[in-house]
């Protein structure tokens, strides 16, 4: 699990063609060594987490890490379709854990 500083994230939730409602996350992240991680993902609810539990996760977690500098960790579990993020607060990291995958 690597940590990245946040250069730029967009979260925006939408409704498919399907009729589910997705969260998407857009990042553009540096590691430690300076390259840069461009990715996408999508996340829909579960017994863990809303879609609003997910969007204000997302939205408070990368917010503060671009305001104090602060850095996030994403984890992929493609097989499992999982995604767990270490996010920053003023309480300390929190780690969350989604349905979703990157896109």
């Amino acid at each position: 699990m690597a940590d990245y500083r946040v250069n730029n994230y967009t979260v925006a939730r939408r409704t498919g063609s399907d009729g589910i409602e997705r969260v998407y996350l857009d990042v553009n992240l540096t590691n430690s060594s300076g390259n840069p991680k461009i990715a996408s993902y999508w996340m829909v609810d579960d017994t863990r987490a809303s879609i609003s539990d997910i969007e204000t996760a997302l939205l408070q977690g990368f917010s503060y890490a671009v305001n104090t500098l602060a850095k996030v960790s994403i984890t992929e579990d493609a097989p499992r379709t999982y995604l767990w993020f270490v996010l920053p607060s003023a309480a300390g990291k929190q780690q969350f854990q989604f349905t979703g995958e990157k896109i």
